[in-house]
């Protein structure tokens, strides 16, 4: 299953999303689920509480159990936070394990945002340290899954494929590579 959290500021700026669905190597299969934000002002909770539920509602729709094994979340990005409702940084991507149970063994979360991994100088104290690598730390912790996203400005290209260096964060406690 590939589940796909998408910030609706980012239509706009993407040319790849057809029907609020990213081109790429997921747009053949058929258990794509979409999750869309559309309230900028919707926090972090609500928006993982509405992928959950939408996760329980495939599985009680399709008459089976689904694994997550590919988590996307499209939106834009500066150094250290993904502006995804009110905005996902350090500080709140705990929220991120209440979608644990669905995530499959081998699962992956993939930010196709820009320079998340970067570090932001400039960033504003109530939105964490601006640094990127805590915050894909913090992510894989939560999900206890592996987490990647890119340093450099991102152009929409493909799902999967990073413009520049991207990170790799990796649970159990959030150890960095890049690649």
């Amino acid at each position: 299953m590939v589940l796909y959290i998408v910030d609706k500021r980012i239509e706009n700026a993407e040319p790849g999303l057809v029907m609020g669905i990213p081109k790429g190597k997921h747009s053949a299969r058929s258990d794509v689920l979409l999750v869309q934000v559309n309230n900028v002002g919707m926090g972090i909770g609500k928006i993982v509480q509405k992928a959950v539920a939408a996760m329980k509602k495939y599985s009680e729709d399709n008459q089976s159990s689904s694994s997550i094994d590919f988590l996307s979340i499209d939106a834009h990005g500066t150094g250290g936070s993904v502006q995804l409702g009110v905005g996902l940084w350090e500080g709140n991507a705990h929220y991120f394990s209440a979608l644990r149970p669905f995530m499959a063994s081998d699962g992956v979360c993939e930010i196709d945002a820009c320079s998340v991994a970067d570090i932001n100088s400039n960033a504003d104290e109530e939105m964490g340290t601006g640094n990127g690598e805590h915050l894909l730390a913090r992510l894989a912790i939560a999900l206890q899954r592996k987490v990647r996203a890119a340093k450099e400005t991102q152009y929409g290209d493909a799902i999967g494929e990073f413009e520049g260096v991207w990170i790799t964060a990796h649970p159990p406690s959030g150890v960095l590579t890049s690649g």
